[in-house]
């Protein structure tokens, strides 16, 4: 069997799980989260002349319109068989983070992509590092609702599986109270991986390779890490913990920092563009929802 893979930065740790089960003889793959730049025009080149090989099973995200040729229903048009999988992007268990600015032209924090609401939220009313330091609590997380985004966070992911060909929420919830998930909100962990490999070996009747997620590679794992909150774990009633510290992607270079200094680096980082920072959509979203 061939398999074609169309999805985002999952792609690398899918392929690579995929390309370890018994009876698969190739695995190829478009990066859509790189739609348009070089390394999508040339994976996509080689996606259409080996997709129309014999034995050959297309995974897809539910990709949007935004991705043209790859969106989901033109796709499916184009090639067959094609089985849609979950995309797994759970904010529940680090309900802090939040994008600033649009994806082609995002504001970065000290570790890349991830900023933290409660840090933008004080800096917009005045506060100083240390008062922001000093919200990071139980009473003021369930002031601001973030206990509640893991049952949102849950609702919308299973929302979407139902309507997914291959539906690996409810197994991906059964993991994450047990083993850490999730470095990001986006970005899972080999535990993720290696459940999801097998999950997909069962729907395309393969024979899965069962092997130690500790032992897996995941290249996300060199990209930007958040911590989950002790009042969030302890709320949760998580059954591991993770190191209060954030992480920069190993291209920032991978600096390990503390709640301390990484609000120190975003006042930073916010003082030099007070306005673009306050005129963000995202801000001004939160702003409605968090009013000062």
């Amino acid at each position: 069997m061939h398999i074609g893979v169309v999805v985002n930065c999952h792609v690398l740790p899918i392929t690579k799980s995929l390309s370890n089960l018994a009876g698969v003889d190739s695995v190829f793959s478009v990066p859509i989260h790189l739609y348009g730049r070089p390394p999508f025009i040339d994976a996509a080149e080689n996606f259409e002349r080996l997709a129309q090989k014999p034995e050959t099973v297309i995974l897809s995200f539910q990709n949007g319109k935004a991705f043209g040729a790859y969106e989901i229903k033109t796709l499916r048009e184009r090639v067959q068989p094609l089985y849609t999988l979950t995309n797994v992007n759970f904010s529940g268990l680090q309900p802090d983070i939040i994008y600033l600015g649009d994806q082609a032209g995002r504001i970065q924090s000290p570790i890349g992509d991830y900023h933290s609401k409660l840090i933008i939220h004080s800096f917009i009313q005045g506060l100083s590092p240390d008062q922001c330091q000093k919200r990071f609590n139980a009473k003021e997380f369930e002031r601001l609702g973030l206990f509640r985004a893991y049952d949102v966070s849950k609702a919308e992911l299973l929302r979407r599986d139902a309507e997914l060909d291959i539906r690996f929420a409810k197994m991906f919830f059964e993991l994450v109270n047990e083993v850490p998930c999730l470095y990001t909100i986006n970005h899972p962990t080999p535990a993720v991986f290696q459940e999801f490999s097998s999950f997909i070996a069962d729907f395309l009747g393969l024979t899965k390779i069962l092997i130690p997620y500790e032992m897996l590679p995941n290249y996300l794992a060199s990209s930007s890490w958040w911590p989950i909150y002790e009042p969030i774990r302890e709320f949760h009633q998580l059954k591991y913990e993770t190191p209060m510290l954030f992480k920069q992607p190993e291209s920032l270079g991978g600096r390990f920092m503390g709640m301390e200094e990484f609000i120190a680096r975003s006042y930073a980082i916010y003082n030099q563009i007070p306005v673009r920072i306050a005129n963000a959509r995202q801000v001004v979203s939160l702003l409605s929802d968090w009013p000062i």
